[in-house]
C-alpha cells in the first residue's frame, strides 16, 4: 500500500523482531498518535490514508492491539482530528467508524 511516510510501520515489525528475539514473542503492541492531518491533505485523503493504516495494521501486524488516532478533534494548529474544531464529523470519523463496526473487536 502507498501511506506516506510508511516508514512507521516497518518500525513497528522491526520493534517486534526485537521483541522476539528477546522472549517477548507473546506481547502486544500499540500504535500511538496515529493520523494525517487534513491541513495540508483533504479530507477525502485523510480518510485514505487512515482506512489504509487502519487495513495493514489488521494485515499486517496481528501483534498490534491497540491503535490510538492523533487528535479526536482539530485544536489549534492540529488538524489531524476525526472532528474539525467545532465537533462536525470530518469523513474520516464516519470511516473509522464503519471500518470498527466491520472489523473491531
Amino acid at each position: 500500500m502507498n501511506v506516506p511516510n510508511n516508514n512507521n510501520f516497518t518500525d513497528i515489525a522491526a520493534i517486534r523482531s526485537v521483541m522476539v528475539k528477546n522472549g517477548r514473542a507473546s506481547d502486544l503492541l500499540w500504535v500511538t498518535e496515529m493520523g494525517w492531518t487534513s491541513a495540508t491533505l483533504s479530507e477525502t485523503t485523510q480518510e485514505l490514508y487512515v482506512l489504509r493504516a487502519l487495513q495493514m495494521l489488521k494485515d499486517s501486524y496481528p501483534y498490534v492491539s491497540v491503535v490510538i488516532i492523533f487528535k479526536d478533534v482539530d485544536v489549534d494548529n492540529y488538524f489531524q482530528g476525526m472532528y474539525n474544531s467545532a465537533w462536525v464529523k470530518k469523513r474520516s470519523a464516519r470511516a473509522v467508524r464503519e471500518f470498527l463496526e466491520l472489523w473491531g473487536n
